[in-house]
Order: structure tokens, then C-alpha cells, then sequence
């Protein structure tokens, strides 16, 4: 892994963060370039097996939050960033990142009905009714941005493969 590819992922994810807080989505004009460069670079820095683990990196993504997005849980602009992370950093990078992305987006999710006081409530009604809200269009109420978890969770993982490679 690059230093340039760790510096071109960490301001694109800044990015991202900033405006999915601000306006509650990720722009194409982050997401797009992003997957075609990182395909790009794949094929300048590593021909064609590099271009094969961007693709895998990319249809893991999709693989994991298509489910999370038919769901209503995320936006379209989170799935289009994951696949654009898949593209650029390949597959393990990816799933290592959407692990902790989805534990951190928990740890948030959980901390806001704390302050929203709808932590109680909310207990009840998943003890009870023993599911989770999983038809379309029923995710609890006040969606919560996900491009902070994700780039927490890509943090995590760019962490993970530095200590590695030190080693």
C-alpha cells in the first residue's frame, strides 16, 4: 500500500465525512472519480492482477452493504464509497474497514438514542417484538450519517496494515 493511496483515501474520506454530516449524503462527484481512479491506478501501478483485486475489493463492498442498503439502513453515496474503497485498497483492506465502520456506526447509533432518551424505548421495543426493523422503509426514525464510521473504520484498518507491515 502506497503512502500517495493512503493520502489520496484519507482526504477523500475528510471529505465525504464533512458533507455527509453537513448535508446527509455522499456527492457522485467524491464517489465516482474515486472508483475510476482507483481502478486507474490499479492499472498503472500493477496491470492486470491488480485490477483483478480492485474489481474483487469492489464487488466485496456491494456484496456487503447491498443488503444494509435495500434495507433502507444507508444511503446509495455509502455503498458507492465502499465500492470506491474496495476498488482502490482491494478486498481485505475493504472488509477489515467495513467491520469497524459498521461496529463504530453501532457504537453511534446506540449513543444517540442515549441522548436523543430513546434508548429505553427502543430496548422495548426490539426485546419484545424479537426483530430487528427489517422491511424496506422501516428503519428507525432520524437516519444517521455513515461516512464518519466509515472513515473511522478505514483509520482502523490503514492502522492495522501499518503495525503489520512494521512488524
Amino acid at each position: 500500500m502506497a503512502a500517495a493511496t493512503i493520502v489520496l483515501l484519507v482526504i477523500l474520506l475528510a471529505y465525504a465525512t464533512v458533507t455527509d454530516l453537513r448535508q446527509r449524503r455522499i456527492p457522485n462527484r467524491v464517489t465516482l472519480p474515486m472508483l475510476v481512479g482507483g481502478l486507474a491506478l490499479r492499472i498503472v501501478a500493477g496491470g492486470q492482477s491488480s485490477i483483478v483485486v480492485g474489481l474483487v475489493g469492489a464487488g466485496l463492498a456491494l456484496a456487503i452493504m447491498l443488503g444494509p442498503f435495500v434495507l433502507n439502513w444507508i444511503g446509495a453515496g455509502d455503498v458507492k464509497m465502499s465500492l470506491a474503497i474496495g476498488a482502490l485498497m482491494g478486498p481485505d483492506f475493504v472488509f477489515a474497514a467495513l467491520l469497524f465502520a459498521s461496529l463504530a456506526a453501532g457504537v453511534i447509533a446506540v449513543a444517540d438514542l442515549v441522548y436523543r432518551r430513546q434508548a429505553a424505548s427502543t430496548a422495548r421495543y426490539l426485546f419484545f417484538t424479537l426483530h430487528l426493523p427489517v422491511r424496506p422503509g422501516t428503519a428507525l426514525k432520524g437516519k444517521l450519517p455513515f461516512a464518519p464510521a466509515l472513515a473511522f473504520g478505514c483509520l482502523v484498518a490503514i492502522s492495522y496494515q501499518v503495525s503489520a507491515i512494521s512488524q
